[in-house]
């Protein structure tokens, strides 16, 4: 499928349209994708466009600020080469540093897109069985 995604205002977050770009493809009730993109497409038919607008609970979820937490230092190999806006990796998750200071780094790891309303237009291009 193509699909164009933007937000509220209008912005394009993401897009299967972009030069060089594939459709994307993926297997329904997989786990695979946000679920109100999975069931979206569920009954749609080839060639089919539709728009659909998820709410947070259907997309990445609400912003939840037990998820922003502050580090010291010494929990990072590379402390000094931290900076505001880097993306860095703990476990499983990955965070963004929002702020840094001599002795601990803030870092948010809510999904990017958590608490956000998406816009989808989605066009079924191929079923594959």
């Amino acid at each position: 499928m193509d699909y164009v995604g933007r937000f509220l205002d209008n912005t394009i977050f993401d897009t299967s349209k972009k030069p060089g770009r594939t459709p994307l493809e993926f297997e329904v009730d997989s786990g695979a994708m946000i679920i109100g993109f999975n069931d979206a497409v569920k009954g749609m038919r080839v060639g089919e466009t539709k728009t659909v607008t998820l709410a947070p609970s259907q997309a990445y979820g609400e912003r939840n600020e037990k998820n922003v937490i502050t580090l010291d230092s010494n929990n990072f190999a590379d402390f000094n080469k931290l900076e505001v806006g880097m993306k860095v990796s703990g476990g499983n998750m990955v965070g963004t540093v929002i702020s840094k200071t001599d002795t601990n780094a803030v870092i948010d790891f809510n999904p990017e897109m958590a608490g956000k309303t998406l816009v989808f237009e989605i066009t079924l291009i191929e079923i594959v069985e």
